[in-house]
């Protein structure tokens, strides 16, 4: 995305710029970039628990979005039912 940021032209002036380009670029990534993430979680996840020892914890919440996205969730049983499932690793220290 910042590649992606850097290459476009005119400049960015403002943050307004910014979030609408930063949009249209997240809006417009394509399904194998995304993909190609989620296939690489359980190596990065295992190798911070190799490097954080047990003291690693792993929350999950689903961040609400309120627009175009081709991987937006549905979770009945939460009270905001639509959006990301995000998992955050974390230590006590953090």
């Amino acid at each position: 995305m910042g590649r992606q940021l850097r290459i476009q032209r005119p400049p960015i002036r403002n943050t307004s710029a910014l979030r609408d380009r930063c949009l249209n670029i997240w809006y417009n990534l394509s399904p194998v970039i995304y993909q190609g993430l989620v296939a690489s979680m359980p190596r990065r996840v295992e190798a911070v628990l190799r490097a954080k020892g047990e003291e690693i914890k792993i929350d999950e919440k689903l961040e609400i979005v309120r627009g175009r996205c081709s991987f937006i969730q549905y979770i009945p049983k939460k009270s905001a039912k639509y959006g990301i499932k995000m998992f955050v690793l974390f230590t006590q220290q953090s």
